[in-house]
């Protein structure tokens, strides 16, 4: 048994500085900010999520999409984590080059957000409806109310913001 501990506590050691390194340590700071208006060039999608149609339109949009350039790939998802058998979300790009077929455009008006910033790998990235859960709790705690819907918005490989309009 006691030749089990050391092998044991090398490897937990070894698996608590991969996630540190991925970013899982970091804490989620939620901030209130004026969002300008924000126009989307992209595909509207509404099905399972399990579907190989939703892959193929995110890889679409993200290959088309650019860190540099400022053509963010930007998800806005509708409906709540309640709603599992139906997913409706907006896959777009921050930029009118993007002209695909059958791509629309989206303009997302802006206002007033609660904006939170992962800046941390995938893999360790909290669900979507723990984030989501922080954000109501911050706008609570102001006296605000977020809508049912969030813009994600990748900006680097490994950072995404999240915006969660305040409703009246």
């Amino acid at each position: 048994m006691k030749k089990y501990i050391l092998p044991i506590l090398v490897l937990l050691a070894i698996i608590a500085v991969i996630f540190v390194w991925l970013g899982g340590s970091s804490s989620l700071e939620y901030s209130l900010v004026e969002q300008e208006e924000i126009a989307l060039y992209g595909y509207e999608y509404r099905g399972r999520p399990t579907q190989p149609e939703l892959e193929k339109l995110f890889f679409k949009v993200r290959d088309a999409s650019s860190f540099e350039t400022g053509r963010f790939l930007t998800i806005i998802s509708y409906g709540t984590e309640a709603e599992v058998d139906t997913l409706y979300q907006f896959i777009g790009t921050q930029h009118s080059s993007f002209n695909a077929d059958s791509s629309v455009q989206k303009i997302v008006e802006g206002g007033q957000f609660v904006q939170v910033t992962l800046d941390m790998h995938a893999m360790v990235r909290p669900s979507p409806a723990n984030v989501r859960k922080g954000a109501v709790d911050f706008a609570r705690d102001k006296g605000l109310q977020v809508a049912d819907w969030n813009l994600e918005i990748f900006t680097a490989e490994d950072v995404l913001t999240v915006l969660f309009p305040v409703v009246d």
